[in-house]
């Protein structure tokens, strides 16, 4: 049995682990052998340590870079960042982002696009693409 300080600290080290590339992530398997835990003790110590487990640690380190790269890059698709954090699948990304940031990514980076946008990026934004057609 490992005392509560000795869980902690691998419990923190399988963290930084996780969160070392956001989008490729190691299975937690593999993130407890590396730390000398179980994935069953791993699991259960995330919580208990972090406040989120593994998959929700995960999740909101990617919602964060996704909402910097949103703030910092408005040229860029929001399909291009989904992928940059992680993401093979866009809807995925848009409920999980919006799930943890409260909108729809195109919405956050309108939001937060900068009042000089066309001058400021010489590149022209590409059109955005409707699921539905107005009618």
């Amino acid at each position: 049995m490992l005392d509560p300080e000795e869980a902690k600290r691998r419990a923190l080290k399988a963290a930084e682990l996780l969160l070392a590339d956001i989008a490729h992530p190691p299975t937690i398997a593999s993130i407890a052998e590396k730390v000398g835990l179980t994935k069953y003790e791993l699991s259960r110590l995330f919580p208990v340590v972090t406040g989120k487990s593994g998959p929700e640690l995960l999740r909101h380190a990617r919602m964060q870079k996704a909402a910097e790269l949103l703030r910092t890059s408005p040229q860029r698709r929001v399909g291009e960042i989904a992928v940059e954090v992680g993401y093979a699948s866009m809807s995925a990304f848009c409920r999980a982002f919006e799930q943890e940031m409260g909108q729809v990514p195109s919405a956050y980076q309108d939001a937060h696009r900068p009042q000089n946008f066309p001058e400021a990026f010489p590149f022209p934004r590409p059109p955005r693409k409707f699921r539905k057609p107005p009618q």
